[in-house]
């Protein structure tokens, strides 16, 4: 699939005009771990991850995000149910998980 963010500039190189082109890179700095049952390392220890389609589900599984909390018990009225879902593959999201 080509590159969907292009970005180019012309340059002057020995008298002849040349298009040269810019590798889009971006970087996404958050705590994307929810609430982790094991501490974190210190933002400033923390390492940028490369991550595409084929090393998603690996980075997802390796950052063990997760959510807990409560809500209303509204099966039986009483009470409050205590929530603990952790996340291993985009499948996680998926309805039928």
């Amino acid at each position: 699939r080509a590159p969907r963010v292009q970005i180019e500039y012309d340059v002057e190189l020995y008298g002849a005009e040349k298009k040269v082109q810019l590798p889009f890179v971006m970087g996404v700095m958050a705590d994307l771990a929810g609430k982790p049952a094991e501490p974190q390392a210190a933002v400033a220890d923390r390492k940028f991850l490369e991550i595409d389609v084929d090393t998603f589900d690996a980075r997802l599984k390796a950052m063990k995000p997760r959510v807990a909390f409560n809500v209303p018990n509204v099966l039986t009225g009483e009470g409050n149910l205590s929530l603990d879902i952790t996340f291993e593959s985009m499948d996680d999201f998926s309805p039928a998980a």
